[in-house]
């Protein structure tokens, strides 16, 4: 009895055959492209931006297939209008059936990233495979545009990330600072894929302005006083460690940018795996800081002392 990769390499027959004279019917074996993009990170903040790979330097080394590589499909593109209190955009699911596996996704670095452009301009990137049955001989993989509000992050060279300084507003900054080779600080939601611990993620929890009103100095310098609380989840950190980063905390508020307004400490989480029969070693622990926001300008100022009237007869 053939195996079944044996079937999926095998000349298509029955249902697989069917599936892909499917596909070339609605296709008409139309060809995509695909472009890398390299991921881009701002130091200041670790905010993620996107920029085509061919154009960072210094250059890195691409997947086998290049910065590019283009496949036979279809594709399939649904479109929903979504209307919300602060914007109205289109949301447009992606799915992209060939009769080719792209190994390319598999090829490429965590750091990298694979998008299509597609018909209507829109940029496109998949996350997932789904419906895969070998005796089908065809692959699904499904995504979604990107949406209007984070175009922002895909940039056309990387000299574009570091123009106008930081992204946030907030004390961000200072964690990452804290950021070592054992232990590792990212931004909430930007923790990169599939990161073993240990490592810990900082998200920011409110912003509230404590002072009436921004100080402004004689160069138009801002100035203004806030309060936040900070929550700091570890994973894969022992108490050692973590009191470590709590002293750490602690000692850079003496001589450093932020005060600290309450008694941080450890404190043990519970999320677990069933399947594994196993607990994570996650802890958090919540902050909370004063700071100042603190906006620097060199502003020329014309003021008019004096002005000459001309009167012109009628």
């Amino acid at each position: 009895m053939p195996l079944l990769d044996e079937l999926a390499n095998a000349a298509p027959s029955g249902m697989s055959a069917d599936l892909r004279a499917g596909i070339q019917q609605l296709s008409a074996d139309q060809q995509f492209t695909f472009t890398l993009y390299q991921r881009l990170i701002l130091p200041a903040d670790g905010f993620v931006f996107y920029a085509p790979a061919s154009t960072v330097s210094p250059p890195i080394t691409p997947p086998p297939s290049g910065f590019t590589f283009a496949t036979n499909g279809s594709l399939h593109v649904t479109q929903t209008v979504q209307q919300e209190r602060d914007t109205t955009y289109t949301r447009q699911d992606v799915v992209f059936t060939t009769k080719t596996q792209a190994l390319d996704f598999a090829a490429m670095q965590p750091d990298q990233l694979y998008v299509l452009t597609l018909p209507n301009g829109s940029l496109a990137a998949f996350s997932g495979q789904r419906g895969r049955y070998d005796q089908a001989g065809i692959w699904h993989y499904s995504g979604k545009a990107l949406l209007p509000f984070e175009a922002s992050q895909f940039v056309g060279t990387p000299d574009a990330v570091s123009l106008g300084g930081t992204v946030v507003s907030n004390s961000m900054p200072f964690w990452l600072a804290l950021s070592t080779e054992d232990l590792p600080v990212y931004p909430d939601f930007l923790v990169p894929s599939n990161l073993i611990p240990p490592f810990v993620s900082a998200e920011i929890r409110g912003t509230q302005g404590i002072g009436l009103a921004p100080y402004f100095d004689t160069m138009s310098g801002q100035m203004q006083l806030v309060t936040e609380t900070v929550r700091f989840t570890f994973y894969g950190v022992r108490n050692q460690a973590a009191l470590d980063f709590q002293r750490t905390l602690l000692e850079n508020s003496f001589v450093g940018d932020y005060g600290v307004m309450n008694i941080p400490v450890p404190v043990d989480e519970s999320r677990t795996q069933a399947e594994f029969g196993i607990k994570a070693q996650l802890k958090t622990m919540d902050l909370a800081v004063n700071y100042y926001q603190a906006r620097a300008r060199d502003v020329a100022r014309k003021i008019i002392l004096s002005a000459g009237i001309t009167i012109t007869p009628a």
